[in-house]
């Protein structure tokens, strides 16, 4: 992986970035989404190249979601692919394709549907996957990407130390931005 010169890292620092999720109430969760998916909007309309267009939907994903890492995958031909991999602190990820569940994403790739699980390693539905156990994962959400009416890949996240990380809200928040990165990327 090359490093970003100084001025990329202080153009990725100036883009606006999405608020913390604190408060619980539905009414503030809802203004604290359509916030974020504003700002989401606006900086995906301004990413110059495809490459820096998909580290800021992994950014956001990983930030709106407080995710540990985040990847992006794509379908290319027979072959899921990690297009990008990030972590909390908006570094690529190396060796990044060992680092995912590919039974969860193949799961999201073939149903359509997202996944949530709060303690990967104690949920029933990945008793039998190895990677899983190998990863120690905790908490995963992985939520279908769609450009122009197509299931093209998906948005993947997790925390290896903490379950419970997720719950429907940041899947609500991964959904819609799926949503809107898939208009930026059709």
């Amino acid at each position: 992986v090359v490093e970003e010169p100084v001025t990329q890292r202080r153009e990725l620092e100036a883009t606006p970035r999405p608020p913390r999720h604190d408060s619980t109430s539905r009414e503030t969760l809802d203004n604290q989404l359509l916030a974020a998916l504003l700002e989401v909007n606006k900086a995906l309309n301004a990413a110059p190249e495809l490459e820096r267009l998909l580290e800021l939907i992994i950014d956001h994903a990983v930030d709106l979601a407080e995710a540990e890492r985040g990847f992006l995958l794509m379908r290319e031909g027979d072959e899921l692919a990690i297009r990008v991999a990030r972590n909390l602190d908006q570094e690529t990820i190396r060796n990044k394709a060992f680092k995912i569940s590919r039974g969860i994403a193949e799961e999201v790739l073939q149903s359509g549907q997202p996944t949530l699980t709060v303690d990967a390693m104690q949920d029933e539905r990945f008793a039998e996957q190895l990677s899983v156990h190998q990863l120690r994962l905790r908490s995963v959400l992985c939520v279908p990407l769609t450009v122009r009416r197509q299931l093209r890949g998906a948005i993947y996240l997790d925390n290896r130390f903490r379950s419970q990380a997720f719950a429907r809200q940041q899947q609500r928040l991964i959904a819609a931005l799926a949503e809107q990165a898939g208009l930026a990327l059709g």
